[in-house]
């Protein structure tokens, strides 16, 4: 990338002011001792990796960096860096002070970002990439959370249909090369393919590969990727769009799912009107998958979807519509490890837009909205399910100004809604969404939506990483221990 163009982004990037000292939200947790011969320590270092955002024209990109109060600037580390993947000393934005979030606004073609920070700017550091597309084939919104850079993926819910394209976005941050196998499965089982064995990745690089080439120009109308890192690590992204005469259902980013397990969750999907489709991967044999949509109202069986036959290493799938017009999670119960996605389809006259939701894992802590906005333009909205117990959630908007707190309560086995505003009169903010002790189970998705379109977006929420876990060592030696990077 010139550097004119990065002189370009640098200018555009906007730095919201700082919320004080964040007492609000508490502070970063201390080391703790978990009883089992291990200890949570502070995260010292993290550093997350942002695929190419999309660019075309009518488009508009957002990397957004949210740093949550409770830390320290002044007890060391550095400020939170966003630079090109290979150029670490051309900074697109940077953010010094915990609370703030910072923007930038890039145009034009945009190499893989890395947002990396040191100290205590480093725990629950969060960022996502936005963008917006007028129209043609990627309009509407697309977003996806920047990731750090690890070994294991999985991803459910693409198509190589002649309307659809997909693309697997990988990333290696790190100085060695990286070695990848991605093993593809269809509705008919494993795709066996050259091209899917053996990719390497370069220092400091991206590769994409389309998913055509990987399934040897199969067209497939369901797949799923698990993407296995040889040696070295990677970031990975899978970015999905429909495009039949330039009218179809726009793009996004398909979020990584959990690992295969017997029951799952999918957080909420908003009320829509639309075919929804889940996708179902057996990894422990063949069984029954019993699934039931958690509302308002509690738990229900999607008619015709109540029970889906699932088969090892094929992509099962099965279309339900909402009856009652109410937001609902999905809940997975198998007789075999699983993964699962979900496409989500909304209808909005005669236009239409899709997006994707993951199974993921409880909150098991604070998780970090980086982009939330509420203007005439787009509204933001978060769903809070709660499983195994009532819940009880703290969600504290902050950006500029004082931060607004409030607390929502979430009846067992039901889905509730909660519409955002910034703190002030801020349009865009950040969100942090923080389990209380005593909670049931919470699963949470942020909408991202526009007001005058069917273009919305999705964000399955995972815990920001505070603390990370090491072996407890005798006589508190842990000074010569090194620092713990998220990701790691």
């Amino acid at each position: 990338m010139k550097h004119t163009t990065l002189s370009t982004l640098a200018a555009a990037a906007v730095l919201l002011a700082g919320v004080g000292s964040g007492a609000a939200l508490g502070s970063l947790r201390e080391r703790q001792d978990t009883g089992s011969g291990q200890r949570s320590v502070p995260v010292q270092s993290a550093e997350l990796v942002c695929p190419a955002p999309l660019a075309g024209s009518g488009s508009t990109s957002w990397v957004t960096v949210a740093v949550p109060p409770g830390a320290r600037p002044d007890a060391g580390g550095g400020p939170v860096t966003v630079s090109p993947i290979d150029d670490e000393r051309q900074r697109v934005l940077t953010a010094s002070k915990p609370g703030v979030t910072a923007k930038a606004y890039p145009s034009g073609t945009v190499p893989p970002l890395v947002a990396r920070a040191s100290g205590p700017l480093a725990a629950g550091l969060t960022v996502e990439q936005v963008t917006s597309t007028d129209a043609g084939e990627a309009r509407g919104l697309s977003a996806t959370p920047c990731g750090p850079a690890a070994a294991d993926f999985w991803f459910v819910g693409t198509s190589t249909l002649p309307d659809r394209s997909a693309v697997l976005y990988l990333t290696n941050p790190e100085d060695s090369v990286a070695e990848v196998d991605v093993a593809v499965y269809g509705p008919e089982g494993p795709i066996e393919s050259e091209a899917a064995r053996g990719i390497t990745v370069q220092p400091h690089a991206q590769q994409r590969l389309r998913l055509d080439a990987l399934t040897g120009g199969r067209s497939v109308p369901a797949l799923a990727l698990h993407v296995m890192v040889r040696s070295g690590r990677v970031a990975a992204a899978v970015r999905d769009q429909e495009d039949k005469n330039l009218t179809g259902r726009g793009v996004d980013w398909i979020p990584q799912t959990t690992g295969p397990a017997k029951t799952l969750v999918i957080p909420a999907l908003p009320a829509v009107d639309g075919v929804q489709a889940l996708y179902l991967v057996a990894q422990g044999g063949d069984g029954t998958a019993r699934v039931r949509l958690i509302s308002k109202d509690g738990p229900y069986a999607p008619a015709g979807a109540e029970s889906v036959p699932v088969t090892q290493d094929r992509v099962s799938s099965v279309n339900f519509k909402l009856l009652r017009g109410q937001p609902v999670a999905v809940l997975v119960e198998a007789q075999v490890p699983v993964v699962a996605g979900l496409r989500v389809t909304r209808q909005v006259g005669k236009a239409a837009e899709a997006a994707f939701l993951a199974a993921t894992p409880p909150l098991a802590g604070p998780a970090v909205i980086a982009d939330a906005r509420t203007s005439s333009t787009f509204t933001t909205t978060l769903l809070l399910t709660a499983r195994t117990a009532d819940g009880q959630v703290k969600v504290t908007t902050f950006g500029s100004g004082q931060p607004r707190t409030r607390t929502v309560r979430i009846p067992k086995d039901t889905t509730v809604t909660v519409d955002l505003a910034g703190p002030g009169k801020a349009t865009q903010y950040a969100v942090f969404v923080e389990p209380q002790p005593g909670s049931g189970e919470i699963y949470a998705t942020r909408l991202l939506q526009a007001e005058k379109s069917a273009s919305f977006t999705l964000l399955p929420l995972l815990g920001a990483r505070y603390t990370a876990t090491i072996p407890d060592v005798a006589n508190d030696m842990s000074a010569g221990l090194s620092p713990v990077t998220e990701g790691q």
